[in-house]
C-alpha cells in the first residue's frame, strides 16, 4: 500500500510496494494523514500543477491548499483508471485492442451512473 501523500512527502507509515500502472486498485485512509492510499501500485502520474491549475481556474482564482491538491490529484487519478478500466472492457467485449471513442463514452456514462 501507498499512502499518497507520504509518498510524495518521503515520511510514509504505509508500506510501498512497487507497482507499474494502477489495475484494480483498492482505496482507503491512512491513518495519520487521512490522504488516499492505494493498495496494488502506486499514484502519481499526473503533475500537481496541472490540477492545480485546473482547480484555480473552474474554483473562480481561488487559491488551493496543499492537502486539497492532494487530494484532489488522487481522486483525479482515481477517477482516470476507472475510466480506463471501463473503456478497455468495453473495447475487449467488441474484441478490438484499440480503445474508441465510443468506448469512452460508454465508460463515463458507465460511472456518472454509478455515483
Amino acid at each position: 500500500m501507498v499512502c499518497v501523500y507520504h509518498y510524495r512527502h518521503s515520511d510514509c507509515c504505509c508500506k510501498i510496494v512497487s507497482g507499474s500502472v494502477l489495475k484494480n486498485a483498492e482505496e482507503s485512509l491512512c491513518s495519520s494523514s487521512s490522504s488516499l492510499v492505494v493498495e496494488g501500485g502506486f499514484m502519481g502520474a499526473l503533475p500537481n500543477a496541472v490540477i492545480k491549475r485546473l482547480l484555480s481556474e473552474h474554483g473562480g482564482g481561488l487559491r488551493v491548499s496543499g492537502t486539497a491538491l492532494e487530494r484532489a490529484v488522487a481522486a483525479t487519478e482515481n477517477y482516470i483508471s476507472q475510466l480506463a478500466a471501463e473503456a478497455s472492457a468495453s473495447a475487449t467485449a467488441a474484441k478490438r485492442k484499440t480503445v474508441m471513442d465510443s468506448d469512452i463514452d460508454s465508460a463515463r456514462a458507465k460511472l456518472s451512473q454509478a455515483v
